[in-house]
């Protein structure tokens, strides 16, 4: 196996696993599901399907702890998997497992990059690396679930202190005063604009931003 993202020293516990395969090969599913029945201290429930049609379907009914997918594939591949998985939003906490059949360093680090939590070689698979593939990448997985909870809050918390700040009279006041400045120098541009009529607009605006928050932040991260 190889991981640049290993997290085995603060993996939560997990009592059981539900997982999806993607492999076109029957014989290395039926491997894969015999190595995982024999992992004493991880109860796993493997889902078992051959193409990415057959993927989409299986995500659509059911949440997974992990899937783990097979570079190589009769139509299409691992990546193309992977990209699939991403815009299913009932799997967002799914850990997710590149399978090949080499040692390809590249197409680990394609797998990596396209989202992918672990990395195991199918020649060097045993149960032992299957589970600690699995828990790594769970572990994984949950941590970037925390971390993007933990920015959403903290993004709403500045939305609320800006919101309050742009409500007090006084940091309205400071911001006219710099609007006001940086429309007389832009000035020229505008001349049909009467200043006045730049004033009147500037303060009304200013007096809503309070309200209107979407200014303070887009919806992007």
């Amino acid at each position: 196996m190889q991981s640049s993202q290993s997290v085995s020293e603060v993996q939560a516990p997990v009592k059981e696993i539900r997982a999806l395969l993607l492999d076109d090969s029957n014989f290395d599913r039926q491997r894969i599901r015999r190595m995982g029945g024999r992992i004493a201290d991880l109860p796993l429930t493997l889902d078992e399907v051959a193409t990415l049609s057959e993927m989409e379907d299986a995500l659509d009914r059911a949440k997974y702890d992990v899937i783990l997918v097979d570079y190589r594939l009769a139509e299409g591949d691992g990546v193309q998997a992977l990209n699939k998985i991403s815009a299913k939003s009932l799997q967002n906490g799914a850990g997710r497992i590149m399978i090949t059949g080499n040692e390809d360093i590249g197409t680990a680090v394609q797998a990596m990059r396209s989202g992918c939590h672990d990395f195991l070689c199918k020649n060097d698979m045993s149960e032992d690396l299957l589970r600690e593939a699995m828990l790594n990448a769970i572990a994984l997985a949950r941590r970037n679930i925390e971390r993007q909870q933990q920015v959403t809050a903290q993004r709403e918390l500045m939305r609320e202190c800006l919101i309050a700040a742009l409500s007090d009279a006084e940091v309205q006041d400071n911001i006219g005063t710099i609007v006001h400045r940086q429309m007389a120098r832009q000035s020229l541009q505008y001349p049909a604009l009467a200043p006045e009529l730049r004033s009147e607009a500037v303060d009304a605006f200013i007096a809503g931003m309070g309200e209107a928050d979407e200014f303070i932040f887009s919806t992007s991260a």
